[in-house]
């Protein structure tokens, strides 16, 4: 009988033991669909902002293309040929 006491106490532990480690599972995976879902939200923002750039850019290239300017990459302003006269001595 007495055996049967500690058995049934041992398997009441071990129970509590697993709803114990499935509620923090749960609470785990509840928090990972939250970043989840914060992260689709963040790529779609980024998503959206590449989208306007890739047509900046296409709608600059097409104006570049159509006056045939073309600024240096630098950021510098290109040099007037006075400019570079000058400079050369």
């Amino acid at each position: 009988m007495a055996e049967l006491k500690i058995s049934q106490g041992q398997a009441l532990a071990e129970r509590d033991q697993a709803r114990a480690e499935a509620a923090d599972l749960r609470a785990s995976r509840d928090q990972l669909i939250a970043e989840r879902d914060e992260l689709k939200a963040q790529l779609a923002v980024t998503q959206q902002e590449v989208a306007v750039l890739t047509k900046k850019l296409e709608d600059l290239q097409a104006k570049a293309s159509a006056t045939g300017s073309i600024r240096a990459p630098s950021g510098k302003p290109p040099r007037s040929p006075a400019q570079t006269k000058k400079t050369r001595r």
